[in-house]
């Protein structure tokens, strides 16, 4: 059998060291996939609340969102200044912002975010998750348990029985006779055990270090002041023809796509703009409103701007006016441009601009609010832009206590996650470490016999043979002085327990066998 034995040995010995390698990649791995954005990671937990998003997400649910790049029809997180929102994109751009809308609304989102303020897309989700899982990621200590945990486990598995199997198969007649001691290999098991110990030592130093520095310091933050929000609509009177079933077009509900408007058909085009001041209102608000009509040919070949509506006074959080767009002054403009400098461009950008500029006791003076409605001119086809809504967030910085963080290599890192990361590490090699020695001590048994072991494993190889006939037996007194005639005759010591239960160890070189043994009564002294 030993045809077939060996090979097989000598495969799973092959196969073993793949597991601690394996181990830790996987580790790597689920820290690349999953871990925080707030930890340098790619990744940001979402807690779904509330029914926007039914069916594809519940209340409750756990939404994993990666960063990327971001396109109409996916899910993404984004921040709207009160926390994180997850809806779908359904329209608008990365430059100009993103047109939002939860797959159970009838109407899109207020919200415009830029792919700045997007967090990431959805990644996987796991129904239901969302209470414990906020528990364990939204606080670092439970989270650097659970990568401790989950190293744990890749770390240790019920192979005990396979790699006894091995070391019999192995070891011949003296496994044999023993079986189940052999449970890890001692070659190198000093330097291993030296490694680990050092390690041990420095992670230790670490986390001293980190638990007395201040979870938390003085610094600046952004604070929410207050937020703009301005929402245009607008109403076109046309003539009766076949074009329209309507004598009056209005404008679309935000996102959705507007009807042309034929400036031969138009006979009066009006437009409402209503501006609240919210997150939350400010007392003593007040300030004035104006509007006016910029038009422009080309990329900056010429621009003029008509007056819409002077500048008018307003007191508190929200205020609203209308106003008319002369169409024939617009198309009369046009033409006698056309007609002074021959140039026809074909193309003609409209835009509303209205300016909202704040006067309060907690604005403050100068404040400005801009929002425009875009149009295009093109011959005789007026377009209006769909998205009517426009939003801003205006912050201040104030001191406040901010979690304080560890910074290094480039890198900073919350000092909450370093502990807990170097936490997890150090309970991880703590268990693989014990594990490893309580292999070893199996392997090694007791005595001096196992203190030789561990010194010299390297140079050890059990046999269940005898000194080497036709050479000359010649004793040392110490096992160091074989171990140094083995390394100078570049040979292995070769190591054999009798039936008498002496440990006999020698070194073959030529003529001679240098040996050493350890009677039974170094055991029994034990």
């Amino acid at each position: 059998m030993n045809f077939i034995a060996q090979p097989l040995v000598q495969t799973m010995r092959k196969i073993r060291p793949i597991r601690w390698i394996a181990s830790p990649l996987l580790v790597v791995a689920f820290l690349v996939m999953f871990a925080p954005a707030s930890v340098g990671g790619a990744a940001s937990y979402v807690i779904v609340s509330g029914d926007s998003m039914k069916p594809t997400f519940s209340d409750g649910d756990l939404i994993v969102v990666r960063r990327g790049t971001y396109a109409v029809g996916h899910v993404v997180a984004f921040e709207t200044g009160r926390g994180l929102v997850i809806h779908r994109i359904v329209g608008g751009a990365a430059e100009t912002g993103f047109i939002m809308q939860g797959d159970n609304r009838e109407h899109p989102d207020p919200w415009r975010p830029t792919e700045d303020a997007i967090v990431g897309k959805h990644f996987a989700q796991i129904p239901g998750a969302g209470r414990w899982t906020q528990m364990v990621v939204g606080n670092p200590i439970w989270f650097g348990a659970l990568i401790g945990g989950l190293g744990s486990l890749m770390l240790w598995s019920p192979r005990r029985r396979r790699r006894r199997r091995g070391a019999h198969l192995a070891d011949g007649a003296r496994a044999r006779s023993s079986p189940g001691r052999t449970v890890v290999s001692t070659r190198g098991a000093g330097t291993i055990l030296v490694v680990l110990a050092s390690l041990a030592i420095v992670l230790g130093g670490t986390i001293v270090y980190l638990v007395l520095r201040p979870l938390e310091r003085i610094g600046t933050v952004d604070r929410i002041q207050f937020e703009h929000t301005g929402e245009y609509q607008y109403s076109a009177l046309v003539e009766n023809s076949m074009v329209y079933d309507s004598e009056i077009i209005r404008s679309p509900s935000s996102g959705s796509a507007p009807t042309p408007i034929y400036t031969r058909l138009l006979e009066h085009l009006r437009v409402e703009f209503e501006y609240v001041l919210a997150s939350p209102p400010p007392p003593g608000s007040q300030g004035t409103m104006s509007a006016e009509l910029r038009i422009g040919a080309g990329d900056g070949l010429w621009t003029r701007t008509l007056s819409l509506l002077p500048a008018r006074e307003f007191a508190g959080s929200v205020t609203s006016a209308d106003f008319s767009i002369d169409m024939d002054r617009v198309l009369s403009m046009v033409a006698l441009a056309e007609q002074q400098t021959g140039f026809v461009p074909g193309l003609y950008q409209l835009v509303v601009v209205t300016r909202v500029s704040l006067d309060g006791e907690t604005t403050g003076s100068g404040d400005t609010f801009v929002a425009e409605l875009p149009m295009e001119l093109r011959d005789t086809l007026l377009t209006i832009n769909n998205e009517l809504v426009v939003s801003e967030t205006v912050t201040e910085q104030e001191k406040a206590l901010v979690p304080n963080d560890l910074e290094g290599l480039g890198m900073t890192v919350p000092l909450r996650w370093a502990r807990a990361t170097i936490g997890a590490l150090l309970v991880m090699l703590l268990i693989g470490g014990g594990i490893y020695a309580a292999g070893l001590r199996r392997s090694l048994g007791k005595g001096e016999v196992a203190r030789v072991k561990l010194r010299y494993g390297s140079l050890i190889v059990p046999v269940t043979g005898t000194t080497p006939n036709g050479t000359r037996p010649i004793d040392v007194s110490s096992m160091a002085d074989l171990a140094r005639l083995a390394r100078r005759a570049e040979q292995m010591m070769f190591y054999e327990q009798r039936r008498s239960g002496e440990h006999w160890f020698f070194v073959p070189d030529g003529t001679v066998t240098y040996q050493y043994h350890l009677p039974i009564r170094h055991e029994a002294a034990r």
